[in-house]
Parts: C-alpha cells; structure tokens; sequence
C-alpha cells in the first residue's frame, strides 16, 4: 500500500531560471521531455476539485500517495500579450520564490509542503491526508468543534503573517485536515494578479465559489494584504459555521456588485448561526470598508479564544447553580 507520510521526501527538481521558460523554446522542449517521462509514475486516483490526489512512484523508490495542485495560471503569464517579457519573467520568478520559501516553512497549521516541479504549469505536491479539505471533513464528521478548527486556522494564518507572507487564497479547499484532526493552510502567496486573469479568463473559469471570499479593494485594486486575508477568513468563519458562504443566494456578477457597493452579508440569509451571536459582530468587523479598520489576524484569534473560554465559563457557573439549588434543597450547604 502507498504509504502517506509526510516526512519523506520526494525527488522533485525545481527549475530556477524563468528566462529558459520563456524564450529559449529548446531548453523548454527538452525540460518537457524529462516531465513526460515523470508524468508515467503519476496515476490519477480521483480529482479533488482544485487539486489531484495521485500515486507518485520514484525510480526504484516506493509508492506514496501525496496532493499535486496545477498553477494553471503560470500558463496564462506565458501567453498574455498586455504583459512584456521582463514583466513575465517578474511574475514567474515571484512564483518560483514563493515555492522555495515554503520549503522553508515549519507551523502545525501549514501544509508540510514536499516540493515542485515546472512542466507546462507549475507543479505543487503536498503531503496527503485522508480528510481532504475542511468541507469535505466536516462532511463526515459534522458534530465536530468548529471554532476550535477556525481558531486553529487562524493561528496558522498568523504564522504566515508573521513570516510577511500574505496567503491570498483563504476558502475552505485551502484548508486541509490531517489524519488526526487538526487544520492546515495550503497554497499560500501563490494567488495571480486578478487584473492579469480578468483579461484572460472568463467568469466561469476564475470560479463563482470565491467570490465572497474577495474583498472589494482586492476586486478595485488587485492588491492582496493582510487586511484582504482577515477579510477572507471572516467569510471562512461564516461559511464553516452557518453551511454557506457569503452571497451563496446570487450571481456571481450580483455578488461583485454587493461587494463593491460595501454591502455585507446579512444575519437573514445564514438563519444556522444565530443573529445575536458575537461572531456577527466580529466577522462585521472584519469586513470594515477601510482595510485599515480590520482588526489583525492575531486579534481575531485572541477574540475567538474569549469567546470559547466564556461559552465554557458559562456553562460550568450554570452547572454550578444547578448543583447548589439541588444541595440548597437537601439541606446542605453550598
């Protein structure tokens, strides 16, 4: 059987000169042929909507299941005539670091990343874990304590910005849950100009699921931040918590409108989570205006952590009531 450890490391070669992507077309057509030969020890298992789940069998090495995500995007820099080549070869580049600096990276809530290929795209491969992502956990397992996990992810965000890394792709298949439980952030600093995929891609393809998740500077500027990440997660936190993400009853045109018009998701629409709860008010918060009202990642942990430990707080005083009427009414005394 595959073994899913995360602590082996496969044979993965990284290309580091962008120059050899883009125009020296026999360097590309020979690098093509070393990732066709590659390709023969990859059989697909199942698609996992944005990544593949896939056998990965070194020479004379043994079989491992691990995650392989595509950055289709990559594919679309090579061919898009409004940038110049010195603009491509920046953008290919910034991928390539991103890449490298993830290696580097040690957080119980950060994906263990095992390294990257660059084939026609750019070729991710990830640790892999029986879960899937956070939906797909929760799917199976629905009683599970979610803020805990939010909590959790919010921590590994903060990790990230702590390392000045911005994630720029917070939503629930970003965020994968390992065999024991706990959550971990995928795919992180990797997000494309959306001014760069607009041009290029129809609505369709840059997907209706993550709108909500985009803030309205983000969709007027293109500029990913931490402000826009904090943004993003508030909407994490509503879509784990309630079953549906932001806008989920509109298009995705009508939900660009809603966000650039500053209007934000409304209690009415997410009846699961209760309108009175402080999580509104949070979340409300976090998708202030102006992204320097936002409160930071860190802050939004730390709110969260008060708001679990006063749930438990209240319920052990109301046991403890509880228990010295029933004592009171016995005699004795409490």
């Amino acid at each position: 059987m595959p073994s899913s450890s995360s602590s082996r490391t496969l044979p993965i070669t990284a290309v580091s000169d962008t120059q050899t992507l883009i125009d020296q077309k026999d360097k590309v057509n020979e690098l093509q042929a070393v990732f066709k030969y590659a390709d023969k020890r990859i059989r697909i298992i199942r698609d996992l909507t944005e990544i593949h789940e896939v056998t990965w069998v070194p020479p004379g090495g043994e079989a491992l299941i691990v995650y392989v995500k595509y950055l289709r995007y990559a594919t679309i820099i090579e061919s898009d005539i409004h940038m110049t080549i010195s603009d491509k070869q920046r953008e290919l580049k910034r991928i390539l670091d991103q890449m490298k600096k993830w290696t580097s990276l040690s957080h119980p809530n950060v994906l263990p990343f095992l390294g990257y290929q660059w084939k026609d795209t750019p070729l991710l491969v990830f640790s892999w874990y029986k879960n899937g992502n956070i939906s797909q956990y929760l799917k199976v397992h629905p009683d599970v304590d979610r803020l805990k996990l939010l909590i959790q992810v919010a921590s590994g965000i903060a990790f990230l910005h702590s390392e000045s890394i911005v994630h720029g792709g917070i939503k629930p298949t970003n965020v994968i849950v390992a065999d024991d439980g706990h959550p971990m952030l995928m795919d992180f600093g990797m997000a494309p100009d959306l001014r760069m995929v607009e041009r290029n891609m129809t609505m369709a393809d840059a997907g209706r699921e993550n709108v909500g998740y985009m803030s309205p500077e983000l969709i007027e500027e293109g500029n990913y931040t931490k402000a826009s990440d904090v943004y993003a997660f508030a909407s994490l936190l509503l879509e784990i918590l309630s079953g549906q993400p932001p806008y989920y009853k509109l298009s995705y045109v009508q939900a660009m409108i809603q966000i650039t018009q500053r209007k934000k998701p409304s209690p009415d629409d997410h009846q699961d989570l209760s309108s009175s709860s402080p999580l509104w008010e949070l979340m409300q918060r976090c998708w202030s205006t102006l992204p320097d009202d936002r409160p930071t990642i860190e802050e939004v942990r730390s709110s969260l952590e008060r708001m679990v430990k006063g749930k438990r707080s209240g319920v052990l005083g109301y046991i403890g009531s509880i228990c010295g009427f029933a004592f009171r009414l016995v005699g004795l005394r409490w």
